[in-house]
């Protein structure tokens, strides 16, 4: 018989398997953080950016591209995994008294992570094609405050868009994956792996400007990655998150025309 979720936000896994999933979740985006400030000491240079350079290292292309989305995870996991622990405690939750439980809340998981490695394939390619178009134009590699003006007003107007809006609230009330894509027709770990795909294409649509400023900053770019975060833990988590998205707008396309007339650097953006 399939489990039900309830009108408060589905059926919740008992506080022992709770507290266990809470600790590896954060225990997980703590490593992928410890790995974005090793990686942060080691650049060598304040700014880092040679260290991520956008793809442009002298190591050959599948190399660089592979290493590129291998960051891009890590950034995932730092970022977008603890925003999904109340989808992941609903999921486990629903399946608490199925045989290996366990395995069910993992395939959601690497469903849902596994959305977000697909974006980053297309954000980590558009990133070097945009650096080797930099590279090939003297104007645009000298005034790399075009990129930063390019991508925070693209993510402050995507703040204001319905698709923003739609998505965040969908990302906000996980037991509606559940009664969508929970269907008690196919085998447990196909109904896990579906609604672990449903919500990580509804938090890509919610989140998937601001992680690309996380992309153009490089994961050497600590602060940028930190405000972003709280950012997004705010949209998602916080009881009133919904209020934030605007004014978060008006902040980016602000810092847009800061960078752009020169009275900010460019340098927390690229």
């Amino acid at each position: 018989m399939t489990a039900t979720p309830t009108r408060t936000g589905g059926p919740r896994a008992s506080t022992p398997r709770a507290t266990l999933l809470l600790g590896l979740v954060l225990g997980v985006a703590a490593l992928a953080w410890v790995a974005m400030v090793r990686f942060h000491a080691s650049a060598g240079d304040p700014g880092g950016h040679h260290a991520h350079d956008h793809g442009t290292a002298a190591s050959p292309a599948s190399t660089s591209f592979l290493a590129l989305l291998g960051g891009w995870l890590v950034m995932v996991l730092a970022m977008m995994l603890p925003t999904a622990l109340p989808f992941l405690r609903m999921l486990a939750g629903l399946v608490r008294r199925r045989p290996r439980a366990h395995l069910l809340v993992a395939a959601g998981v690497g469903a849902y992570v596994a959305v977000w490695v697909g974006v980053g394939a297309v954000l980590v390619g558009a990133s070097a094609g945009i650096a080797r178009v930099a590279a090939a134009a003297p104007w645009l590699r000298d005034r790399p405050q075009v990129l930063a003006v390019g991508a925070l007003l693209l993510a402050g107007a995507y703040q204001f868009s319905p698709l923003k809006n739609a998505c965040l609230r969908a990302c906000r009330s996980p037991r509606s994956f559940a009664f969508a894509h929970w269907r008690g027709v196919h085998p447990p770990l196909v109904e896990s792996s579906r609604m672990g795909t449903a919500y990580g294409l509804s938090c890509v649509g919610c989140c998937w400007a601001l992680m690309a400023l996380g992309v153009l900053a490089g994961a050497a770019g600590l602060v940028t990655m930190a405000v972003l975060t709280l950012v997004m833990v705010g949209e998602r988590l916080a009881r009133r998150g919904l209020r934030l998205v605007r004014p978060v707008g008006v902040l980016l396309l602000a810092l847009a025309v800061l960078v752009g007339t020169g009275a900010l650097p460019a340098a927390p953006f690229v």
